[in-house]
């Protein structure tokens, strides 16, 4: 990572005054700014909007303005320095994801935005039964640099055909209209057409006829006019869109590997992308298609530009191909967190249907992944409902539920003291016999980080854990859901609770573990992974 330029007024130490190129995440750490002394009252430190108190100390050897840089998750921060109201200086800087290092965060934005994982859930729905007809060319088979080509087509055009930057610059000059026809209740003197089918209406109307001539009194006066709404302009819209979409996550997975050179060509083709959508204003008044555009107009067909947008649009989408529906992926660095919890869940979802196929059981549901024309889009829906039920032929039902909720009153597995919400939980359910579950917590952003500073008792006990070791409190979660969740009969149910976490594996007590969950290296976490479901679902 290049240093902050020399010239700037903001720079980063640590602690003890070693100066940084960028704060480290959740380290806390000193930003030095350049200014006298004596200046002191009249300047400002603005950290994303929020002001950080500016204090003068002697360190390492010089008196220094400094302010305390506080813990900081992954992302993008905008310091702001101000002196009497006038803006000095102003630097943007990233705090980098230390947990997982660089490597592990290219991996994990290509497992999700690259389309392998979510590829190889939707490969195992279709091994166990579900989305059955669907012939599968993933795009996960190409590289991010081919992706690149086929976006750099659709904006830019091939092979004598224009590209959707060039063909929203034309269609912008005299877009395609058509006659809509309207209507608007009017008093019967006023209307200008009436159809037969108004007069009828407008007869049956109560409270509608005059009570002397039998007359309407009011009718539907039928209107035409033009509208730039019409269904070429909506396939146009979409096809937009859809490519907007895919170079903004192209660029922030070229961004997550440090292409330089990639970056900065996706970053020109969105530009020229933009520059051709602010042309073409008139797109902001239209709807996107209902259903996934199939027919062919002769508006399409003999308009050069419109041809082009067509022609571009079935290249884009010829071959059926598999997305993650998730819209952090266009800020990942912000949102890793999250990114990691559901790269956490896909995995074991992958592994769970594996195993599935492997044992004989068959799709019976499944709320991941939704068909739309040739794409399949993939969603992790966390609202406590089953994601994806596997039945085997001896009866045995394996439900997997993300943030599933059990309370003191939920039936019929609840939990004995407060309520407990792991994030990925498998229920299994075998004749006869009671509910076994499962569970998991993926988790990047310890919720103890924070727990922790503001806990001085708990960060004792923090500091005889070696670095880099799970944190006891989510383990202690582990043990609270093992003992908490239980059955009509107050029995327990919970037969292994782990943390996938970006560290090394650890096992506690039976049942209770820490699963190494690194993204540039999964298969320790996927044979673990296999071992237990293969366990759990044994029919």
């Amino acid at each position: 990572m290049a240093s902050p330029p020399t010239s700037s007024l903001i720079s980063f130490l640590d602690e003890a005054g070693t100066p940084l190129a960028e704060p480290g995440e959740w380290t806390p750490g000193l930003v030095a700014v350049q200014i006298d002394a004596d200046a002191l009252q009249e300047a400002r430190l603005l950290r994303n909007g929020s002001q950080l108190p500016l204090y003068v100390q002697e360190l390492a050897g010089k008196l220094r303005v400094l302010a305390h840089w506080p813990r900081s998750g992954c992302g993008r921060y905008r310091c702001v320095l101000e002196l009497d109201g006038q803006r000095l200086d102003e630097l943007n800087v990233s705090v980098r994801p230390a947990k997982l290092g660089e490597l592990g965060y290219a991996a994990l934005i290509n497992d999700l935005q690259g389309d392998q994982l979510p590829t190889s859930v939707v490969v195992g729905l279709e091994r166990t039964g579900a989305l059955a007809g669907l012939t599968l060319r993933a795009r996960a088979d190409t590289t991010l640099n081919q992706e690149l080509l086929r976006l750099r087509r659709a904006v830019t055009g091939a092979e004598g055909r224009l590209g959707l930057a060039a063909a929203l610059t034309l269609i912008a000059q005299d877009p395609h209209r058509q006659l809509i026809k309207t209507e608007l209740w009017v008093r019967a003197e006023r209307a200008r057409r009436l159809e037969p089918v108004g007069l009828v209406l407008a007869m049956r109307m109560p409270n509608n006829l005059d009570s002397v001539t039998q007359r309407p009194i009011e009718v539907p006066d039928v209107r035409v006019e033009h509208t730039v709404d019409a269904y070429e302009n909506r396939l146009t819209k979409l096809y937009h869109d859809q490519v907007d979409l895919r170079l903004r996550r192209l660029a922030a997975a070229f961004q997550a590997s440090n292409q330089l050179a990639a970056v900065i060509e996706t970053e020109d083709l969105l530009a020229t992308l933009r520059r051709a959508r602010q042309d073409a204003a008139f797109l902001d008044e239209l709807s996107l298609p209902a259903h996934v555009p199939m027919r062919l107009t002769m508006v399409l067909l003999r308009v050069p530009a419109y041809r082009a947008v067509l022609q571009g649009y079935l290249e884009f989408r010829r071959e059926a191909y598999v997305e993650l529906d998730e819209p952090t992926l266009e800020s990942p660095l912000e949102n890793l967190p999250d990114l990691y919890q559901t790269w956490g869940t896909l995995q074991v979802i992958d592994v769970l249907l594996d195993v599935g196929a492997a044992l004989g059981y068959s799709t019976t549901l499944q709320r991941l992944a939704k068909q739309v024309g040739r794409g399949v889009y993939v969603k992790v829906l966390p609202d406590g409902e089953p994601a994806v039920e596997l039945i085997h032929p001896r009866g045995t039902v394996a439900r997997l539920i993300p943030e599933r909720s059990f309370s003191h009153s939920s039936r019929p597995l609840r939990s004995i003291s407060f309520s407990q919400r792991p994030d990925v939980v498998l229920e299994i359910d075998r004749n006869g016999d009671r509910s076994r579950v499962v569970l998991f917590d993926p988790k990047y952003k310890l919720r103890s980080e924070e727990e922790d500073a503001a806990d001085a008792e708990e960060e004792i006990d923090e500091a005889l854990i070696p670095k880099g070791q799970p944190k006891k409190i989510d383990i202690d979660r582990m043990h609270a859901y093992r003992d908490a969740i239980r059955d009509d009969e107050e029995s327990r149910v919970v037969d292994y609770a782990a943390i996938l976490y970006p560290g090394p594996e650890r096992r506690y007590a039976e049942g209770i573990e820490a699963l190494s969950a690194r993204p540039e290296a999964p298969a320790m976490l996927r044979e673990r992974l296999t071992t237990v479901l293969t366990a759990a679902l044994a029919p």
